[in-house]
């Protein structure tokens, strides 16, 4: 807070708006961890920055919001790169700044701009959950036994709604140290009465031959098919490729981004600014399939999620 106090109104240029000073306290913290909840926090950072704005009477509101989130950017990041989607979020959000006309009053532009955000969040993340689940129910129907790695709200909100359906099966949960982020699945499924087991993932290869489906989550899907998800994952993936046991991937198509990438270069490479996990890759030819709210598709298919989205650069 003292910290805070000491800054500057966010139209003074070099001064860090206090809605980012939080949010990368909160992520450094560890208060919130996983992707969707960082991306719809550090969208409505954005909009207390641009409510907050004001706008000089000798500039373009466009041209001057443009070059007053670049600090904002700099602080957050430390140097290191945004995770993929948010990157993704980020490139949007310029273009719409960049597309404010020259003479847009600052009533105009904040709304025009706080319109997106809001409908960002709510079609690409909140109503892409809910498709993604009702997706992934049918196949949950034939399963039985599924499981899922480590803690992804988007299997368990896909889980819980199936269950709530009437859809009975039974969730093994893996987990890792030190993190052990699979133990919040595992109590969020036993609330709700669902059948569990839990494990490390040193005991996939027993647990696999139990199973008839595998459910991922991940932090993003590249346009050569490959997935970028919590490390341990593409072990998981390949014991199921193994037993000859389908790998689903449920993720929102803002999650898809226009980048190539096989595997993650180093201790470095595999951190991202705002996500505390480590990451890595999982190849392309271990998934069966991606769950968006498109519909299931192959991961070869990305390029075209990238086309009917214009998320290409």
């Amino acid at each position: 807070m003292r910290r805070m106090s000491l800054l500057d109104s966010p139209s003074q240029g070099s001064a860090i708006h206090p809605a980012f000073i939080a949010l990368k306290a909160r992520c450094e913290s560890r208060e919130i961890v996983d992707l969707d909840a960082i991306c719809i926090e550090f969208v409505a950072a954005f909009k207390q920055f641009i409510l907050s704005y004001n706008k000089p009477s000798d500039k373009a509101m466009s041209r001057d919001v443009d070059a007053l989130i670049k600090p904002q950017l700099s602080y957050i990041t430390g140097g290191l790169p945004l995770p993929l989607a948010i990157g993704n979020l980020v490139k949007q959000l310029k273009q719409e700044i960049n597309a404010l006309s020259d003479d847009c009053t600052e009533e105009k532009g904040k709304q025009q701009l706080t319109d997106w955000l809001d409908e960002f969040v709510e079609n690409r993340i909140q109503l892409a959950f809910q498709a993604i689940s009702l997706f992934t129910r049918d196949k949950l129907k034939g399963a039985h036994v599924v499981l899922t790695y480590s803690w992804c709200p988007l299997v368990e909100q896909t889980l819980l709604a199936a269950h709530e359906d009437g859809v009975n099966f039974h969730v093994c949960v893996l987990d890792s140290y030190p993190c052990q982020r699979g133990k919040k699945l595992l109590n969020s499924l036993c609330k709700a009465d669902i059948s569990c087991s839990y494990g490390l993932i040193t005991s996939v290869s027993h647990l696999i031959k139990q199973c008839r489906l595998v459910l991922l989550g991940c932090s993003a899907i590249l346009s050569n098919g490959y997935a970028l998800a919590i490390r341990g994952s593409s072990q998981v993936a390949m014991v199921a490729q193994a037993a000859n046991i389908p790998v689903l991937l449920a993720a929102p198509t803002y999650k898809f981004v226009d980048k190539v990438q096989t595997f993650t270069e180093g201790h470095r490479s595999s951190c991202t600014a705002l996500v505390s996990e480590r990451m890595e890759m999982i190849p392309a030819d271990l998934i069966t399939a991606v769950v968006t709210e498109l519909r299931i598709l192959p991961p070869s298919s990305a390029p075209a999620v990238l086309r009917a989205k214009q998320l290409v650069v």
